[in-house]
């Protein structure tokens, strides 16, 4: 056997052992995607069960009382982190949302605080939550597939932003609707989200830097006395980019 036949051979094999390898990340990978997809999945039965139990409890005087299981008290059942439930009709978003003390825990940790790659959808840590924020900002990551804030990214598209500008927010002490009004992309290191506005004039326009850095046109009513509310993921149209998605309470 000449030396370029033992090179080739032994090319070939380093190509195998490489492709074997490749093979059983991805599969690894897309194992961890499963099961943090059935770990979703599990929560949304429970929370459908939920919704459904409704019984009549009779007091002593036979006075009847129509009674709901309390969802929110089985959220934080399960997380103490627990913030409320983000819905938006006509995306796969739908998903209960957390908090931690930074903004790093939950971006390899699913709701049930297990490793996933998925992570969770989580509120900035510096929101206190339950609509105490005059700004609240939550995150999640970008999938193709469409899963967590996979798509946010059909808000590029105008037809859908238009038709879908309703995002409902159901925190530990009730339900809000926020109306889309700004959608954009921009380096993670050129944007901040603000927090803290020394008064009603500074915030309205701040609303209205938002408003115009939409890539879109809405008619939106910008009012001072209404709450904020963003949702942001990583895209790729810029180094480290996040794709925005500002909306005003209805």
């Amino acid at each position: 056997m000449n030396k370029s036949n033992i090179l080739f051979k032994y090319i070939l094999w380093i190509i195998i052992f490489i492709s074997l390898i490749v093979l059983v990340f991805a599969i690894n990978r897309e194992y961890k995607r499963n099961e943090a997809s059935k770990r979703l999945y599990t929560i949304s039965i429970l929370e459908n069960n939920e919704k459904e139990d409704n019984s009549i409890v009779i007091n002593e005087d036979n006075t009847k009382y129509s009674t709901k299981t309390n969802l929110q008290k089985t959220w934080l059942d399960i997380n103490p982190d627990y913030q409320g439930w983000l819905q938006i009709e006509n995306t796969n978003i739908d998903y209960p949302v957390v908090r931690a003390i930074d903004n790093y825990f939950y971006l390899d940790k699913d709701f049930l605080k297990e490793d996933s790659e998925l992570g969770a959808i989580f509120m900035d840590y510096r929101n206190i939550g339950n609509f105490n924020d005059r700004h609240t900002a939550i995150y999640g990551h970008y999938t193709w597939t469409g899963k967590m804030f996979g798509d946010l990214h059909n808000y590029k598209e105008e037809l859908f932003s238009n038709e879908n500008r309703i995002i409902k927010f159901n925190s530990l002490f009730g339900e809000k609707e926020f109306e889309i009004f700004s959608v954009y992309v921009d380096s993670a290191e050129d944007y901040k989200l603000k927090f803290d506005f020394e008064d009603d004039i500074e915030y309205l326009e701040y609303l209205k830097s938002l408003n115009e850095l939409s890539i879109h046109s809405f008619e939106s009513n910008l009012d001072p006395d209404k709450l904020l509310l963003s949702l942001a993921t990583c895209s790729y149209e810029v180094s480290n980019g996040r794709l925005i998605v500002h909306a005003i309470e209805k």
